[in-house]
């Protein structure tokens, strides 16, 4: 009877462990969008969106960016973002690295529609694309 007693024990331990590994792992899943520049200019074009230059140093931005702020800044500067944690954020730098990283920081922060540009500015001008 003991042992079966500690066995069952042990199951029940080991389920909730199963359990609650699942839960996490939901929650890791969440994750940003890679955007090509043609695909940012029609958003940008037919939808509205949040778009924020996170490259440091300071750089020429993408005509209509809503917000600068350095990829190293976005959990301090949460207030700057939009309230909505649904609204479309797309984040871009000069090659893609940085944007990467905030928009992880973003997704960690609650926001649920978070896309990088793949490239960052140097394909949106590539693509001849204006900035400011």
């Amino acid at each position: 009877m003991r042992i079966m007693n500690k066995a069952l024990a042990l199951g029940l331990m080991l389920a909730l462990f199963v359990l609650a590994g699942c839960g996490q792992g939901a929650t890791e899943a969440a994750t940003y969008k890679n955007i090509s520049a043609d695909e940012l200019n029609d958003r940008m074009q037919n939808e509205d969106l949040f778009l924020v230059d996170v490259h440091i140093p300071e750089q020429p931005r993408i005509k209509g960016t809503d917000l600068f702020v350095s990829y190293l800044d976005v959990k301090e500067n949460a207030d700057k973002f939009p309230a909505d944690k649904d609204e479309p954020i797309i984040a871009y730098c000069r090659g893609g690295g940085m944007s990467i990283d905030a928009s992880l920081e973003l997704i960690g922060m609650g926001y649920t529609d978070i896309n990088s540009l793949a490239g960052g500015a140097e394909a949106w001008k590539a693509a001849g694309y204006p900035t400011e």
